[in-house]
């Protein structure tokens, strides 16, 4: 008996041919002692899978007093695994230069490459497991204020993991989305983040809006 083919039924989101620019900026201040290892292995994970995504960008950055970067908007096939001698414990948490600073970078870098396309997206995973005490470039209010300029930006999703309270609060009081903002306790930290970077990939894949976000009971913040 013959049957005739049924079209697909539509869905509900198009693939994504689009560039996925992700940038990771993880604390390694020296309370971070513990933690680090988790960190470092979602990191790593992550990268791989990046490296089934052609047409991704990663950023890693890593930071205490210090701002460093272990890799510089390269392809995932090119960005080596993380190692305890490229990110470990020490020093203080400059967490408002990092993150100001990163964003600041990354947007140069994306203009400067002629902006971002109709189907790009920007992913900007930020982890830290205490408060900002060591910045020396940007205050509170300069932080806020670069922060404003970036978190409803259309194709930027700016994800901030931290499983301190207080910074969690602090986060809220400078303006960040409450629902970018995840609070993890400790021991959680990298399920949280893989879970979290994940649903960051679907949400490049699938092209969806801010407000599209699923949500994770389990981490979400309140």
């Amino acid at each position: 008996m013959k049957t005739t083919p049924q079209p697909p039924k539509p869905a509900d989101h198009q693939q994504n041919d689009g560039t996925l620019h992700y940038v990771m900026i993880a604390d390694a201040s020296g309370s971070m002692q513990g933690t680090v290892e988790h960190v470092r292995e979602s990191i790593n994970a992550q990268i791989l899978e990046l490296r089934e995504m052609p047409k991704a960008w990663v950023t890693v950055r890593v930071f205490d007093n210090r701002q460093m970067t272990v890799h510089d908007c390269v392809r995932p096939a090119d960005a080596d695994l993380l190692t305890p001698e490229d990110y470990n414990a020490f020093g203080s948490t400059a967490l408002y230069d990092a993150v100001a600073g990163g964003l600041l970078d990354a947007s140069t870098r994306i203009e400067a490459s002629g902006g971002l396309g109709e189907d790009d997206t920007v992913v900007v995973l930020v982890f830290t497991d205490g408060m900002e005490n060591a910045s020396r470039k940007f205050t509170a209010e300069a932080f806020e204020e670069v922060l404003s300029s970036f978190i409803d930006r259309p194709k930027w999703h700016l994800l901030f993991v931290g499983s301190d309270a207080a910074v969690m609060d602090d986060m809220e009081r400078r303006n960040w989305r409450r629902d970018m903002l995840f609070e993890v306790r400790k021991g959680e930290e990298r399920d949280a983040l893989n879970a979290v970077a994940r649903e960051a990939r679907e949400v490049h894949r699938l092209k969806k809006e801010k407000s599209e976000w699923r949500g994770f009971s389990r981490f979400r913040r309140g």
